[in-house]
């Protein structure tokens, strides 16, 4: 019964955080530094082969309650394919350590980077889309549709606003919480 909670968890944070990503489109990759490359092309190679976390942080209660299960780390690996492992690890209590240690989960997705969107807030964003690759824990994951931000040391993802629930390109996530983010961390 955790484990299903914890699913439930996951579906949620990544309606929440629209976690995964990988370039589209016909695009080539030009060399570093080349006059030709577009900011859609610098921004996929600022944000591949790179690692973020977001560190044990508490779990609204107003969004969903489970049982045994206060706070939360996640960790996203993006390859140089933008092919994202993310791994949630649940803890019991406020206080993230060895003591309070609950339910781990590991899942893959693939990330397409789509053309520029302004968000609400009005901070020029790319679009989101995530596609469940694979997990020795889950099933399967529905799609995501969000945004993606990313500033220096820190990235972040589109939040759910109004009808704008991330389940299809026309539902996309459309606000950016710059409170809501994750830390860069070395691979």
């Amino acid at each position: 019964m955790k484990k299903f909670q914890l699913i439930s968890v996951v579906g949620f944070l990544i309606t929440l955080f629209a976690c995964g990503g990988s370039g589209s489109g016909s695009e080539s990759a030009p060399t570093a530094g080349s006059p030709t490359e577009t900011p859609k092309q610098t921004f996929i190679k600022g944000i591949a082969g790179t690692a973020w976390v977001k560190d044990c942080f508490l779990i609204n209660s107003s969004y969903l309650t489970i049982p045994d299960t206060n706070s939360l780390t996640i960790t996203i690996n993006i390859n140089a394919s933008l092919e994202s492992v993310t791994t949630v690890q649940a803890y019991a209590g406020p206080v993230c350590d060895h003591h309070t240690i609950g339910t781990r989960l590991t899942f893959t997705t693939q990330l397409e980077i789509t053309d520029k969107i302004i968000s609400e807030e009005g901070i020029e964003a790319y679009g989101l889309n995530t596609v469940f690759i694979e997990s020795p824990d889950l099933t399967e994951l529905p799609s995501s549709y969000s945004l993606i931000y990313h500033n220096s040391e820190r990235l972040y993802y589109g939040i759910g606003s109004g009808s704008n629930a991330g389940e299809s390109n026309e539902k996309r996530h459309s606000s950016i919480s710059l409170d809501n983010y994750f830390l860069k961390v070395e691979n």
